[in-house]
């Protein structure tokens, strides 16, 4: 924004403040009336774009922990099948051996 040297009211007029000035003086207040009209629109078009920036950065950091959450969410499941045949493997293995001892038994009681 360009500084302008404003003009100030002269005398003790009971007029409005534009009263007192020239036709030149009049237009230099109008002239920085509208460069500070337009540099407060570009402001706050700048703020705009900011904000939009930042509502874009979140969203994308909001779209990342999701997408983070929903692959910890698989592997947990992923675990968890592991877990369950694991499991199923070591009971069938535990029920074998099992039997094998009963056979073993018997065959003792046997001789």
């Amino acid at each position: 924004m360009k500084s302008v040297n404003l003009p100030t009211p002269k005398g003790n007029s009971k007029g409005g403040f534009l009263d007192n000035l020239s036709f030149s003086d009049a237009l230099k207040v109008i002239t920085a009336s509208k460069d500070l009209i337009s540099t407060a629109i570009n402001a706050q078009k700048e703020i705009s774009k900011e904000q939009e920036n930042t509502k874009q950065v979140e969203t994308q950091a909001n779209q990342e922990m999701i997408a983070s959450a929903n692959r910890l969410v698989e592997k947990l499941a992923e675990y968890e099948r592991d877990m369950i045949a694991f499991n199923n493997t070591h009971e069938q293995e535990m029920l074998r051996l099992s039997n094998e001892h009963e056979k073993d038994m018997k065959l003792l009681e046997m001789v």
